[in-house]
């Protein structure tokens, strides 16, 4: 009996003993895994705020692509060529149209005998009148295809030097006609006047009547 209750108190004190060892490191256990965590959470939140500062490609998919920084270039050069543009100048108005042309009767357009100074005869101005009548004829029939009952006398002063080249002083027309003027001063200009003999300039006057038809005494005006 006594042997027995001794074997009995051994194996009790055994299994209590047990139990404390598993208890113990049941205890150490769980001290150890709770000094542990912190270090596993600041391990694991270190490791997402390096992930988040690395461009993965989710970051990449965010930047503007080759084909947006492209386009961005594009208009931002094309912005000063658009404000470097020059102002648009207005283009000039178009000029009149030309006077319908002349479908009347050949007017009346006669010299009368010019007055010349030394060194040129009337005569050769009345040639060259001849070869140049149909330039003044020219300018009056400009005028009668507007104005068909326009008349007058026109005097034009021309000075002819050495070579046969006259320069126009003055041609105006009484009563005045539109454009006249100006269009025999060009005519007379570009006529080949007679070289003066002896005279470095010769003053010539001429005066020439115009009329739509001819007079009934013609030249005797």
């Amino acid at each position: 009996m006594v042997l027995r209750h001794r074997s009995f108190v051994q194996g009790t004190r055994g299994d209590v003993l047990a139990v404390w060892l598993i208890a113990s490191v049941a205890q150490a256990c769980s001290v150890a895994h709770a000094q542990g965590a912190p270090d596993a959470r600041a391990a694991t939140s270190t490791d997402a705020s390096v992930a988040a500062s690395r461009p993965d490609a989710s970051v990449a998919t965010t930047r503007p692509d080759a084909s947006a920084v492209t386009a961005r270039t594009d208009a931002g050069a094309a912005s000063p060529a658009i404000a470097a543009a020059p102002d648009v100048v207005a283009a000039p108005p178009p000029p009149p149209p030309p006077p319908p042309p002349y479908t009347g009767p050949r007017p009346y357009v006669f010299l009368r005998p010019a007055r010349v100074g030394p060194g040129l005869v009337a005569d050769q101005i009345a040639r060259l009148f001849r070869r140049g009548l149909a330039t003044v004829e020219s300018c009056y029939t400009s005028v009668l295809a507007t104005e068909p009952q326009a008349h007058g006398l026109a005097t034009a002063r021309v000075t002819v030097i050495a070579g046969g080249v006259g320069t126009v002083d003055s041609a105006r027309v009484a009563p005045a006609m539109t454009g006249f003027d100006a269009c025999l001063r060009a005519a007379l200009g570009a006529w080949e006047w007679p070289n003066p003999r002896n005279q470095p300039a010769v003053s010539v006057t001429m005066q020439i009547e115009l009329a739509p038809v001819p007079p009934a005494n013609p030249g005797h005006h």
